[in-house]
């Protein structure tokens, strides 16, 4: 075998990732040397490191702020996921360099490990590391058709009652919802079968008669399936959330 050995396994994807501590000028230096092309990104990616963490309030509509956690790139597009439960976006790639994705500030491909700096890894940015995969190519169809693939979650799903931001310094405080909810959701596939309807809406029972709620947001990282009340609601738009239960969240 000619060359250095190679390393195998998990062993060398924590090797990579323990390896990059870099200063912007370090960055900035060695990618202007090592310009990626798209043909070098093909292929599925999924994020399995962060440095820092995202902004607590992230707009859709802003490409920077794009949960990319995991993604698909095909040709000259590259499509978004939280996997296999959310699409969020697609973008189109420029086939000179991957670099100048309007998503990412700069990208480095070291080894197999693929690293996003994100808003030059300034204030309320952060670096991350991903590895290629390979994704369901239904389950990327559904999700592209239907955005949500709610059926990908399972178990008991539970209300909140209370409210509590570690942040504020201020203490629980009980949350008054407009409306009876169940205290708990069993997601199951007989619950999918007659409550939910795509690519959006599920019913759920509000004072005992069911009701359509609008999905928001699925995400299994951040724990929650965000809902809004259907226009049966007539004081406006309300959102909550659903929870999973501890033996999920393991």
């Amino acid at each position: 075998m000619r060359g250095k050995p190679i390393i195998t396994g998990i062993a060398a994807v924590f090797a990579l990732l323990l390896a990059c501590n870099m200063s912007q000028n370090d960055i900035n230096t060695k990618l202007k040397k090592d310009m990626l092309s798209v043909s070098q990104i093909q292929g599925d990616w999924t994020c399995v490191k962060r440095d820092q963490y995202l902004m607590s309030e992230w707009d859709a509509d802003h490409p920077h702020n794009i949960p990319t956690f995991n993604f698909r790139v095909k040709g000259d597009s590259m499509w978004c996921f939280e996997y296999p439960y959310q699409y969020y976006r697609r973008f189109t790639l420029k086939k000179d360099s991957f670099l100048h994705c309007e998503i990412f500030e700069a990208v480095e491909l070291r080894h197999d490990t693929l690293i996003q700096y994100e808003s030059s890894a300034k204030k309320n940015g952060e670096i991350r590391y991903y590895v290629r995969d390979t994704f369901n190519d239904v389950i990327i169809e559904k999700l592209k058709r239907n955005r949500f693939n709610p059926q990908a979650l399972k178990g008991t799903w539970y209300l909140p009652k209370m409210s509590y931001d570690p942040y504020s310094g201020e203490p629980p405080s009980k949350i008054d919802y407009p409306f009876q909810l169940p205290g708990s959701i069993l997601l199951n596939k007989d619950f999918f079968a007659k409550n939910y309807f795509p690519p959006d809406t599920l019913l759920i029972p509000v004072n005992g008669k069911k009701r359509n709620f609008i999905i928001r947001r699925i995400s299994w990282l951040e724990r929650e399936i965000s809902l809004d009340a259907g226009n049966w609601y007539k004081k406006g738009g309300f959102n909550f959330v659903y929870f999973p239960s501890k033996e999920m969240m393991r």
